[in-house]
């Protein structure tokens, strides 16, 4: 998820940033890495790698890797066609490493679950997902459950409700309520936003 960067002031709050284009007040995008961050620093991440399920998440991955200090891999995504992508290569390496997959929304779970058996087949010890916005249309939480996914951050930003308890503890749910405050706080007081993105909370 991007970011404007600018100290402006700014009385509202919207998602990404072509979102923009329907209003004519300003917006600011909150990102969840803030508080999935948080999270995952609890983890063992000295033998850890992290990717993106395709290019369109690269900057998000980036971010991540920045704030946990865990070094970037490529994977090479390929569509066959409108029901099929293929996953031959992937750039970097991930043998005998924990690999964390991060995206902004899980919706089918198609290309995550392709990822995660793409980063299992070239040696990857285990595979964590961090995720914004869990959609989960669809068989996805019958897709996941049965994939190499060994286990799931997800943010609250979207009810779970009973996909919960259907993935058996393999997910955790990370609460955005503190960035939600910490943002409307800064708003109130004409603070800058965009310093919660230049600071790790």
């Amino acid at each position: 998820m991007t970011i404007a960067e600018t100290d402006r002031p700014s009385p509202w709050i919207c998602t990404p940033s072509p979102v923009r284009g329907f209003f004519d007040i300003p917006c600011d995008h909150l990102m969840a890495a803030i508080e999935l961050v948080k999270v995952l620093r609890n983890l063992d991440t000295k033998n850890m790698a992290i990717a993106s399920p395709d290019i369109g998440s690269i900057k998000i991955a980036v971010e991540f890797g920045n704030r946990l200090d865990v070094p970037l891999v490529v994977i090479d995504k390929r569509r066959v066609d409108d029901t099929k992508v293929e996953m031959p290569h992937i750039i970097g390496e991930v043998k005998d490493k924990s690999v964390l997959l991060v995206d902004d929304m899980v919706a089918t779970g198609g290309t995550l679950v392709k990822a995660a058996e793409a980063m299992k087949n070239n040696g990857a010890t285990e595979v964590i997902c961090a995720l914004t916005h869990p959609v989960l249309a669809g068989d996805a939480v019958s897709k996941i459950k049965n994939s190499m996914i060994d286990k799931l951050y997800v943010t609250d930003t979207i009810p779970l409700g009973d996909k919960k308890k259907q993935l058996d503890g393999m997910v955790e749910v990370v609460t955005v309520a503190p960035l939600l405050a910490e943002a409307i706080r800064r708003i109130h007081r004409n603070e800058s936003v965009s310093w919660l993105f230049r600071n790790n909370l």
